[in-house]
């Protein structure tokens, strides 16, 4: 469950630091999710602390995890107070923390929507049904074919058109049958607000 002892771990050390510290401590988290890592200001940090660079490195990433998953969570006040409650830290921290939190949750989820992956969506499906009854040799045959035309937005090409025989029509129903199934599970519906 989220936070877990990993991440208490790794923020330990910010409960003895003052107020301020902490707020550059978050402020690096923050930088951190927009730019990346930079390892001179690490160095820095921890030579104004009299800390090891790891554990500057560490506690940084551990705020980066608590922001980047509380915004992805969509977490209200109130949650995230609740998710910093078993790290046991003093409540001025806490509000400092939440503060941060609550002025950078846009841009934290601005960044995470930026390094997304964005797959195709479907916009519109058209089909059509192909019948050939009889030929020149064989007078009774029935060979069905499917058309189907998906276009597509996001995606390299708007438009694809598929070519289906009544078995392979067949699977296909069935699996995006069985895969609309699966999307009405709890499982699943927890996945997707996670997502979104």
């Amino acid at each position: 469950m989220f936070p877990n002892d990993e991440l208490k771990t790794d923020l330990a050390h910010l409960a003895g630091l003052p107020s301020a510290a902490v707020d550059q401590f978050c402020t690096l988290a923050v930088q951190f999710l927009k730019h990346g890592a930079n390892t001179k200001v690490f160095a820095g940090a921890a030579s104004k602390l009299g800390v090891a660079v790891d554990v500057v490195e560490a506690s940084v990433e551990g705020l980066c995890f608590l922001f980047s998953e509380a915004a992805k969570l969509r977490l209200t006040e109130a949650e995230f107070r609740e998710c910093l409650a078993p790290m046991a830290w003093p409540t001025g921290l806490q509000d400092a923390m939440l503060a941060l939190y609550l002025a950078e949750v846009d841009n934290i989820r601005l960044v995470q929507a930026e390094l997304s992956m964005t797959l195709p969506r479907l916009h519109h499906a058209s089909w059509r049904l192909d019948v050939q009854l009889a030929s020149r040799s064989v007078h009774s045959m029935v060979n069905p074919l499917y058309y189907l035309e998906l276009q597509l937005k996001d995606a390299a090409h708007p438009s694809v058109v598929l070519q289906l025989d009544y078995a392979n029509m067949k699977h296909l129903t069935s699996v995006l049958e069985a895969a609309l199934a699966e999307s009405k599970t709890p499982l699943m519906k927890k996945v997707v607000r996670n997502i979104h």
